[in-house]
């Protein structure tokens, strides 16, 4: 684990580039939630980005970091380490592994009794295929379309691709309930491919209820 300080001295080109994915993972009485779904999702974006790590060390890591934490939020971000500069990849690289802690969240009970307020977001999400899905580090137009309120009343904001179709909160999945079915956006031009998101549509088809996923 490196300090902020220690990364800034280095060429990492997670700072860089943004040439890295990261994980968000609750993480109650020192287990982590939907681990699984969590490993899943890395493993498809280092295939993606070509990074090759260990994810079995990772794994034996990452549940000794959960156990000292206990309670709280863990971030996993991976780097593909140190590089020269430009943007070619270092050929062999060195991904870095860096794991923070946090206290769980709080949020209004109001939030799930009564729904929540969302803002229509003007920032749209750039299309790239061979990004699609993952929750890689370029998170700029998320923090474009966050800083469009500053209504407390809106408790999350709605976010459309370049194309105008409806895909997803600035951090969070959308599903809209049509017919005592679920339709939630395909997730292959953009967007985030949410651990929550894939454990309520398998939810969702053990419990016999219709699930679409389309524009």
């Amino acid at each position: 684990i490196l300090l902020p300080d220690e990364i800034s001295e280095r060429r990492d080109r997670g700072l860089a580039y943004g040439d890295g994915l990261f994980e968000t993972i609750a993480v109650r009485g020192g287990r982590a939630v939907l681990l699984s779904r969590h490993l899943a999702r890395l493993a498809e974006g280092l295939r993606r980005l070509a990074v090759d790590l260990d994810l079995v060390t990772l794994e034996t890591e990452l549940r000794a970091f959960f156990c000292e934490l206990g309670e709280g939020v863990a971030k996993l971000i991976i780097t593909r380490g140190d590089g020269l500069r430009g943007y070619a990849p270092p050929q062999p690289a060195q991904p870095r592994r860096i794991l923070l802690g946090n206290p769980l969240p709080s949020y209004p009970a109001a939030n799930a009794e009564q729904g929540v307020c969302l803002y229509p977001c003007v920032t749209r999400l750039a299309e790239q295929p061979l990004l699609a899905g993952l929750k890689h580090l370029n998170r700029l137009e998320q923090v474009l379309a966050r800083a469009e309120w500053q209504d407390p009343e809106c408790a999350e904001g709605l976010m459309r691709d370049s194309s105008g179709r409806v895909i997803e909160g600035v951090y969070s999945n959308l599903f809209l309930v049509v017919d005592g079915g679920l339709v939630s956006a395909q997730l292959s031009r953009c967007g985030v491919a949410g651990v929550m998101r894939a454990e309520i549509l398998q939810q969702a088809q053990l419990l016999g209820l219709s699930v679409e996923l389309r524009d």
